[in-house]
């Protein structure tokens, strides 16, 4: 069997797994805006996280990204103590994630 093929099988059914689990189903989005309290948005991020595993925060412009990001390392040293890890994954919009003409940050 090719070696993509079964790449893709053991891809597939890890993430058939996951989506069993709920980890795919509908979440809210955390929205940051340049006046966001980064103490705050680090209790939320960290809450969610220690409920479902997974969090989803958008910004939008330079000085809500930079809350975001101080709200990252302060959950961080919020869960770190219960031995959870924060991976953060940066991406830009689709056109299914926001309206024509805005950028973001999804974390």
């Amino acid at each position: 069997m090719n070696i993509y093929v079964e790449l893709f099988s053991i891809i597939l059914y890890n993430y058939l797994i996951l989506f069993a689990l709920g980890v795919f189903c509908i979440m809210d989005v955390l929205k940051i805006s340049a006046k966001s309290n980064p103490n705050s948005i680090a209790g939320a991020l960290a809450g969610v996280i220690r409920e479902k595993g997974i969090a989803e925060m958008q910004s939008i412009g330079a000085g809500a990204l930079n809350q975001a990001v101080k709200a990252i390392a302060i959950a961080r040293g919020f869960v770190a103590p219960s031995g959870i890890e924060l991976i953060c994954i940066p991406a830009l919009p689709t056109s299914d994630t926001l309206t024509v003409g805005s950028l973001a940050s999804i974390c």
